[in-house]
């Protein structure tokens, strides 16, 4: 310091660097800078170019060119800047202790690579506004336990491992929080990725984690199956089960029943359909004691039984035999017929030259139950018929050929078989049994028997009778003694009259 004697300094500048070196040591202090050249570093607070047994008070500011120990606690009272890297305690043992509030941004030195906290050290309640500005491979954790382990107050989230969601705390419960709704123990809950992005909603209900049971499920088609487990509909509604209308059911478009479908109640069973109603089952009961069909009724099945014991008819026509089914409504609009079935194009099966009947002419100009000859089929789908150029729509089907509908007729079983059938060998309807006619009986042409005739009533017949067996005629009854029956008119009616020996006054003589 200044106050420091050479040897080669005269007395007086001996005498002013003493009293110099006297004034620091007054309370006032000395007025120079105090220099001490000893450049020993300090280690300790017993170390160093100056040392000290009491405290150092400055003050002005002080600038330290090293590192600063402190054995106690350092206190600053005023705003403090520490530039440069700043560590902060040595160990996880040492603690740091923040009264006052941040006024700036709290960074990471670098981006990812820090944690707030740590798996063993964690972080009570944290209270933010928002949290923002996360990368793309990042995600926030947050606390994750068993169902068992469950803790918090109303409005802490969490993972539950138990069941493999997130929930939140009600306040009572821990209520799942998940894309997956879902009931408190999660067997009650709707899944949209039961698989990996299925695109499938399945619904769930159980009693338990463990016995969950699929319900209703909608395919990534739109199908909804229900009562079918996790097999998927096959149609736009599946019903696994029974299903209970209680309301009025309206179908726009066709309707398939499969299986056994019972219709049944005290009240009546309402259908309402635009189009046609199909019933493809093994088995159909209606429990009604009157079936009213309003529209066409069209069977296609290969067997009709009919179990009634009176059977009533509006129809004046009766048709047998056809070789297909009912094409109904096909499009004739053009000329070229289009082969229709329940609203669907369909295969024919026509080729040129056959016949089909005309069961309903519809707007064509046809005449109905009339039969028209194929003349061309340029499709599958598609033909024209001889003598036809309309438009419009009919109801056909393609006939046999003679051959094909002999023995064709109506058949009475009782102790033997009781026929009346077509016989295409020689052109003819065939009997198995006589006829019997209790009015008059008019022929229009030749009459060919092979058997006896017995007639009890008149004969009217405009052509030749041929008769190769016995020809009876009873005229009013049983032939009394001395009776001879006579043809008495030019129709051939036949009496019974008296013969006998009479004299000259007509007094019969005998015998």
């Amino acid at each position: 310091m200044a106050a420091n004697v050479a040897l080669s300094d005269t007395f007086d500048l001996w005498r002013t660097r003493t009293n110099q070196l006297l004034m620091y040591t007054q309370t006032q202090g000395g007025k120079d800078v105090l220099h001490v050249s000893n450049t020993t570093n300090s280690t300790s607070n017993t170390t160093g170019a100056i040392t000290s047994n009491g405290g150092i008070g400055i003050k002005a500011s002080a600038v330290i060119g090293g590192d600063v120990l402190t054995h106690s606690g350092l206190t600053v009272t005023k705003v403090s800047s520490l530039q440069g890297n700043t560590d902060i305690g040595d160990s996880s043992a040492d603690t740091l202790t923040i009264t006052a509030r941040l006024d700036a941004d709290v960074i990471p030195y670098t981006n990812g690579d820090r944690n707030f906290g740590n798996s063993t050290w964690r972080w009570g309640t944290v209270h933010v506004s928002g949290i923002a500005g996360s990368n793309s491979s990042a995600s926030l954790l947050i606390p994750q336990g068993t169902s068992a382990e469950r803790a918090g107050t109303t409005g802490a989230i969490r993972w539950n491992t138990s069941l493999s969601r997130f929930e939140g705390n009600t306040g009572t419960l821990f209520y799942p929080l998940t894309d997956t709704p879902q009931d408190q123990d999660g067997d009650t809950k709707i899944t949209t990725d039961n698989a990996s992005d299925e695109d499938i909603i399945r619904f769930f209900t159980g009693n338990n984690s463990t016995q969950s049971t699929e319900r209703v499920n909608i395919g990534n088609s739109g199908n909804v199956s229900i009562g079918t487990g996790a097999t998927l509909g096959d149609a736009m509604l599946h019903v696994g089960g029974t299903a209970n209308v209680t309301g009025t059911t309206n179908f726009t478009n066709r309707v398939n029943l499969k299986g056994n479908t019972h219709v049944d109640g005290g009240k009546w069973a309402n259908v309402a359909v635009d189009d046609y109603v199909n019933f493809a089952t093994e088995s159909m009961t209606l429990d009604s004691n009157t079936v009213i069909i309003t529209g066409n009724l069209v069977v296609q099945g290969t067997r009709t039984y009919n179990d009634t014991t009176i059977m009533v008819s509006e129809d004046k026509t009766m048709v047998f035999g056809l070789a297909s089914n009912i094409y109904s409504q096909s499009d004739a609009s053009s000329g070229t017929i289009t082969s229709q079935r329940n609203n669907s194009t369909e295969t024919h099966g026509l080729s040129v030259s056959d016949k089909v009947f005309i069961t309903d002419a519809g707007t064509s100009g046809l005449t109905a139950e009339s039969i028209y000859t194929v003349a061309t089929v340029p499709t599958t789908t598609t033909f024209t018929l001889t003598g036809y150029s309309g438009s419009g729509s009919f109801d056909f089907a393609k006939c046999h050929t003679d051959a094909q509908a002999s023995d064709a007729g109506i058949i009475v079983p009782g102790a033997t078989v009781h026929s009346i059938r077509y016989n295409s060998t020689v052109g003819k309807w065939v009997a198995s049994d006589g006829f019997k006619s209790n009015g008059a009986a008019h022929f229009t042409s030749t009459i060919d028997m092979d058997g006896d005739l017995d007639i009890d009533a008149d004969i009217a017949h405009d052509g030749v009778m041929t008769h190769a067996g016995t020809f009876k005629t009873t005229a009013g009854g049983s032939a009394a003694a001395n009776y001879i029956l006579r043809s008495g008119d030019t129709a051939g009616t036949s009496t019974w009259v008296a013969f006998g020996i009479y004299d000259s006054s007509g007094t019969r003589l005998g015998p």
